[in-house]
């Protein structure tokens, strides 16, 4: 399971290390994509294969929507140190640069910008988390 958050550095080269606890559920070579929401996505192929079964199902009134969505994958492999490689585009189009906040999601892990997710983290949401938790089960 994904779950957790991390703060770890970005080197020179755009490398970055993969929490250890993220490592076996995003096994060795998975997908990183830009998001809506503002941060980096990083998919293992399982649920990669899940989300491109629901774009390529989807009925698209503009097809650049998915050609944005699509033109931002990269296919990352993960060195024997535990490190990849978050390309300069996709670092530069979410605002990161030597640091990143790593976020499990439990199918997959967000990448931001540590000032832009501690302050999504601390936002004040109208009780929309306690809704979320409640209709969880919490």
């Amino acid at each position: 399971m994904l779950v957790g958050k991390y703060l770890h550095n970005v080197d020179t080269k755009g490398r970055v290390f993969v929490p250890a606890k993220f490592r076996t559920g995003l096994g060795d070579k998975f997908y990183m994509l830009r998001s809506i929401d503002g941060c980096i996505r990083a998919y293992n192929e399982e649920e990669f294969s899940k989300m491109m079964a629901r774009v390529n199902s989807a009925t698209l009134r503009n097809v650049n929507s998915k050609r944005k969505l699509l033109a931002s994958v990269v296919e990352v492999d993960m060195d024997s140190q535990g490190r990849v490689v978050l390309s300069e585009e996709l670092r530069a189009s979410v605002g990161i640069t030597d640091k990143v906040s790593i976020i499990g999601m439990g199918e997959w892990v967000e990448l931001w910008q540590p000032e832009l997710a501690a302050s999504l983290i601390e936002e004040d949401d109208d009780g929309e988390t306690f809704d979320f938790l409640d209709l969880a089960g919490f």
